[in-house]
């Protein structure tokens, strides 16, 4: 397990305390069945990243794997693992990240 994981799994805990945000993970999750050119995947993307800005303790982030030399890889497979199978959440993923950068929150 990559250092800082029992982070993330407090960070993961930390998120079942908020009905709003499971739905909003329940809903992201959804979307990997969605065709990538879906119009809901935009509206939702909007959704998911007014959630984080609005509390970005809720955000999950592994950042043990910051601290590694090889941690910009493993993010990278993490990131990118399962795309083919999830085109939908893939396009998700890519616009929340997007709009949380536009908005001056730090994710990998």
């Amino acid at each position: 397990m990559p250092e800082g994981f029992d982070d993330y799994l407090a960070q993961i805990e930390h998120g079942l305390e908020d009905p709003r945000h499971i739905a909003v993970v329940r809903l992201t999750w959804s979307a990997g069945k969605w065709d990538p050119d879906d119009p809901r995947i935009e509206q939702l993307a909007e959704e998911v990243a007014g959630h984080f800005i609005a509390d970005p303790s809720l955000l999950p982030t592994l950042g043990g794997l910051r601290n590694r030399a090889d941690g910009d890889t493993r993010q990278e497979l993490l990131t990118h693992h399962g795309e083919d199978e999830r085109p939908g959440w893939t396009r998700l993923s890519a616009l929340i990240q997007q709009k949380l950068h536009a908005a001056g929150i730090d994710v990998p």
